[in-house]
């Protein structure tokens, strides 16, 4: 079960126009945020603060809000 608060902060980036350098992402297939550094075409260049770099098509991440909607 996904915790309510953790989800509503994750959006689907169907369409490489919602994702800008700087913005925080996800991938399912690393556990840490990624920050995007390079976009071409449908291309991600995204970086752990660690300095893990990936190319990842945008369609495979997910855009991390910068202020989770606030609780009741």
């Amino acid at each position: 079960m996904s915790r309510p608060d953790v989800a509503d902060s994750i959006l689907r980036c169907d369409d490489v126009s919602m994702v800008k350098i700087g913005d925080t992402v996800v991938t399912m297939s690393h556990v840490a945020p990624f920050t995007v550094v390079e976009i071409v075409g449908t291309m991600l260049t995204i970086v752990t603060a660690q300095g893990l770099r990936k190319q990842v098509l945008a369609s495979n991440v997910r855009l991390l809000e910068k202020d989770p909607p606030a609780t009741s």
